[in-house]
């Protein structure tokens, strides 16, 4: 989507490089590149506005001709959002605090096939089983890719999606983020690792974790005068789309 590349750059009235100058932050490509915009220039609180210029994936309008791009912001749906903020604590009793705008996973490795155990305050819910565990907002792609079969996470909602993954059977669960919800790891003898999309960072050898929302936000526009009038239509949409293919 060259051609669209380059109209959207004609349309535009002006032009800054200084984030701090701007009204709107111009994502173009996909996913992968929102993210990693988000991550380096949520702080300036300037509202992102992703076009799909790649594949068609959750973050991005789904637009064919630059004039439906809208002139005013009552064309718009204001999505804020908080990060996922995380406190891990390693085999070896370091803290750890750091935030996630997509997901996290805990184990990649198939031949270790980990207890985890998930509680908040004083109550433990049902251990799940797997060698992967992922935990995913509702908003992002994460939960959609892995997403054949588990319930879907109410979009611009309090939840947290748990899923285990490589695990009999698939084990999946949506948590209230309001409550901190802890993870212990019931495996001592094995060396368990997560991956959290903030800079890509890997935490080895982890014990336990907690999980919440952050007080920390951004904020997306989606466009209504596309192809969806609004982001849950979209979302709804895509996940009807996947269970006709898996049938």
């Amino acid at each position: 989507k060259a051609e669209l590349k380059a109209e959207i750059r004609t349309k535009l009235q002006t032009i800054v490089t200084d984030p701090a100058k701007a009204d709107i932050i111009l994502v173009l490509w996909g996913d992968g590149t929102m993210l990693d915009a988000i991550h380096k220039l949520y702080k300036y609180n300037i509202p992102f506005l992703g076009i799909n210029c790649g594949t068609l994936w959750f973050l991005l309008n789904d637009i064919n001709d630059v004039q439906q791009i809208p002139n005013w912001l009552s064309n718009v749906e204001v999505i804020t959002e908080p990060f996922l903020q995380w406190a891990f604590i390693d085999t070896a009793w370091v803290h750890h605090n750091t935030y996630a705008i997509n997901d996290i996973m805990i184990n990649d490795d198939v031949k270790k096939f980990p207890e985890f155990t998930i509680s908040k305050k004083d109550k433990s819910l049902p251990a799940f089983h797997g060698s992967m565990l992922l935990l995913s907002s509702a908003i992002w792609s994460s939960w959609y890719r892995a997403n054949n079969f588990w319930q879907q996470i109410p979009v611009w909602t309090n939840t947290i999606g748990v899923m285990g993954i490589i695990s009999r059977p698939f084990d999946s669960k949506l948590l209230q983020w309001n409550i901190p919800h802890t993870i212990t790891i019931n495996s001592p003898r094995k060396a368990i690792d997560a991956w959290i999309d903030w800079e890509h960072k890997c935490i080895k050898n982890i014990a336990s974790l907690t999980i919440q929302y952050s007080e920390e936000t951004f904020s997306l526009l989606f466009i209504k005068n596309g192809q969806y009038k609004s982001f849950a239509e979209k979302s709804n949409h895509l996940f009807a789309q996947k269970f006709e293919k898996a049938f």
